[in-house]
C-alpha cells in the first residue's frame, strides 16, 4: 500500500500573512482540499482506527507506505509517530525533501521535508534488492507536480515504493487516492492498483491522468460505457435537471 491520508491541516481557515499576504494560494487550496478541520484528537484517532481496519485486510508480508508530514500548533510540533506504527512493524523512515512549502507560522524555519512511513505486517516482507533499489538512500528528492488537487505527490514517490517492495502482477493499494499518482506508479510498473477517493472532482482527475499516462480509455466496470460517455450523460443529466455543471 502507498498512501498520503489527509493532513488535517485547516487551510481553510488560515489567514496567509507576511510574504504570502495577499496572495490567492490558500483560497484556492481550501476551494479544491478535503474538509480538513478535525479536532486534533479525532483526527489522530481516526487514523488510528484506519491503520487496524487496514492491518486486518492486508496480506502478512505486505508494506505500507504512509507519507504524512510533521504539523505544527501551539507552538509544538506534531509527529506521526504519535499514532504510528499502530499494529504494524515499523521498518524506516523515509524524508521526502521538496522545494520549501508555505510555513503557516512565521516563526520557524520554512518546512521542506516530509516523511514516508514504511511500514510492514507479519515477521517478514518483500524487498527486491536489486541496483536501483539498493542505491536508493532514505532521503528522497523528488520535485512535486502541480494539478488542481490541493497537495498531489510525485508518482515517481509511489514508484519507488512499488518498484521496491512488491512484484509484478501484484496488487497495489491506495485508499485516498487523489488525483491518481499511486494509480499512475502502478501501471508504469506492472502492478494492479485498488484505489478509493471520495471526492467526484479528483476521481476524474486521477481517470483523465492514467487514460493519458496509457493511451487507453477507461471502462466502466459492468456497463462498459467509456469515461468519456459517462462525462457526457451526467453532464446531460445536469442540465436536464437544471443542476450545476461543475
Amino acid at each position: 500500500m502507498v498512501t498520503s491520508p489527509p493532513y488535517n491541516l485547516g487551510i481553510g481557515k488560515f489567514k496567509a500573512s507576511g510574504r504570502y499576504k495577499g496572495d490567492n494560494w490558500f483560497a484556492k487550496v481550501a476551494s479544491n482540499a478535503y474538509p480538513d478541520s478535525m479536532p486534533e484528537a479525532d483526527y489522530q484517532d481516526w487514523q488510528r482506527r484506519f491503520l487496524e481496519l487496514l492491518h486486518g485486510i492486508v496480506r502478512d508480508g505486505a508494506s505500507v507506505f504512509y507519507n504524512h508530514k510533521i504539523r505544527h500548533s501551539k507552538l509544538e510540533a506534531i509527529s506521526p509517530m504519535l499514532w504510528l506504527p499502530g499494529p504494524f512493524k515499523f521498518r524506516q523512515e523515509i524524508i521526502w525533501k521538496r522545494p520549501g512549502s508555505v510555513a503557516q507560522n512565521a516563526r520557524m524555519f520554512i518546512p521542506c521535508t516530509e516523511r514516508i512511513y514504511w511500514l510492514y505486517k507479519g515477521d517478514n516482507f518483500t524487498f527486491n534488492n536489486r541496483p536501483e533499489t539498493k542505491g536508493l538512500s532514505d532521503v528522497w528528492e523528488i520535485a512535486p507536480v502541480k494539478n488542481t488537487h490541493p497537495a498531489p505527490f510525485p508518482p515517481e514517490l509511489p514508484r519507488r515504493c512499488i518498484e521496491a517492495c512488491s512484484r509484478r502482477g501484484d496488487v497495489v493499494y491506495d485508499p485516498f487516492a487523489g488525483s491518481g499518482s499511486t494509480i499512475i506508479a502502478a501501471e508504469i510498473m506492472n502492478r494492479n492498483c485498488l484505489a478509493m477517493e471520495i471526492d467526484p472532482s479528483f476521481c476524474d482527475q486521477a481517470i483523465i491522468r492514467w487514460q493519458r499516462e496509457t493511451k487507453q480509455a477507461a471502462v466502466l466496470e459492468g456497463t462498459k460505457k467509456t469515461y468519456a460517455q459517462v462525462s457526457r450523460e451526467s453532464l446531460r443529466s445536469k442540465r436536464s435537471k437544471g443542476g450545476n455543471e461543475d
